[in-house]
């Protein structure tokens, strides 16, 4: 069997789903897809991908992405993977991204989840900025506190600490992944790779995050008052923060500046 579990869901997405699996092939040996078709309009079309291991899911209706996540990881946790990965359709895995992350997890141990830092770039694939978050696991834990700097389509989690964590809990709308790794953190220590391993597609006008964004503010914070540490003053400012985000609904755009705020606060440099 391979090690790692690859689970993607995807939602009336075809050319984006094309585009994130034209970019697994580098990487196909070390890995199974498992594809939930969330009810799209149109079913999913894979014969241009004999060459991938694909398990498809199709899903009679569209129930979200939460409820379509975990139809997946309902499948997987039946199986016997050494590790269960994420990515979203229409993202591009980049420089061996799978092989690098399955090497980190292996040399160490104490590591339950990895993700990376990412190029967010627009639906032409062309740069907008990116990311330099923190990388190590106590600056991780404070800068979750203002957002989920474990980027949900970098991620590669031990199935052993998926399996205590569970599920997607479809209390939060299109911030499930948010509340996920934060119940991931509760039990393992966390590291994000330094070196851009995701072309994330920043202005996909089927993503929830443009077409529902204001609702998925209120779920970030009522994901941070869950997991809210009275003794942490990063807790304080991230839920700060978010009240800010959902009053003046502040512009996706500005997101470009607070990524080098956070930056220069938990002292990440280019080359960290």
């Amino acid at each position: 069997m391979k090690p790692i579990a690859l689970l993607i869901t995807v939602y009336n997405n075809q050319s984006g789903l094309e585009k994130t699996l034209l970019s697994l092939i580098p990487d196909s040996a070390l890995m199974d897809i498992v594809i939930v078709d969330d009810g799209s309009a149109l079913p999913v079309d894979l014969s241009k991908f004999s060459e991938l291991s694909i398990h498809l899911i199709r899903l009679p209706n569209n129930l979200g992405i939460e409820t379509a996540a975990n139809m997946g990881l309902e499948y997987l946790y039946g199986c016997h993977y050494e590790f269960l990965a994420r990515i979203d359709a229409g993202d591009v895995a980049l420089n061996h991204r799978f092989s690098k992350q399955l090497a980190f997890l292996r040399e160490n141990p104490a590591i339950g989840i990895v993700g990376s830092r990412i190029n967010v770039v627009n639906t032409h694939g062309n740069l907008v900025f990116s990311t330099y978050h923190p990388i190590k696991d106590r600056e991780i834990r404070n800068a979750m506190c203002f957002s989920n700097i474990l980027h949900h389509p970098t991620l590669m989690v031990r199935t052993d600490v998926m399996k205590k964590i569970g599920f997607y809990s479809p209390r939060f709308f299109a911030t499930g992944d948010y509340d996920l790794c934060l119940r991931i953190l509760k039990i393992t220590k966390a590291e994000n790779m330094a070196e851009h391993l995701l072309n994330y597609e920043w202005d996909n006008q089927n993503s929830i995050s443009n077409k529902t964004r204001r609702l998925q503010k209120m779920n970030a914070l009522k994901v941070q008052l869950l997991h809210f540490d009275k003794y942490n003053i990063y807790s304080y400012m991230g839920v700060l923060r978010s009240f800010i985000q959902i009053i003046f609904f502040v512009p996706k755009h500005l997101l470009r500046i607070e990524n080098t705020c956070m930056r220069f606060m938990f002292r990440q440099g280019k080359q960290a």
